[in-house]
């Protein structure tokens, strides 16, 4: 169902730590640029990820830093991100749709 909120299930850095890899519940995969954490007041471009892992049951991931910095975000801001599909991303098109 659309409307569920997926669960990670693994999360992981790329080499260079520039993107989240995150494999949800129920299958999908998602490769997510560090950078879309830029909308966090702590975020800074200049820091590198050291790790990432799973919290809140799934519910959310936390990627900590090389400056100590630590920044959670939920499964569905992934989905936000990475997937056009998702409900927001349909919902916000047909609004301009109905506007235009």
């Amino acid at each position: 169902m659309e409307s569920e909120v997926l669960r990670f299930e693994h999360v992981g850095l790329s080499s260079d730590g520039a993107v989240i890899f995150c494999a949800m519940d129920n299958g999908q995969t998602f490769a997510m640029p560090v950078g879309a954490l830029a909308k966090a007041e702590r975020y800074q471009s200049s820091a590198k990820p050291k790790t990432v892992e799973i919290i809140h049951d799934g519910y959310a991931a936390m990627v900590q830093f090389n400056n100590k910095v630590k920044i959670d975000f939920p499964s569905d801001f992934v989905r936000y991100i990475c997937d056009p599909s998702y409900a927001w991303h349909k919902d916000k098109q047909a609004r301009r749709l109905k506007t235009s």
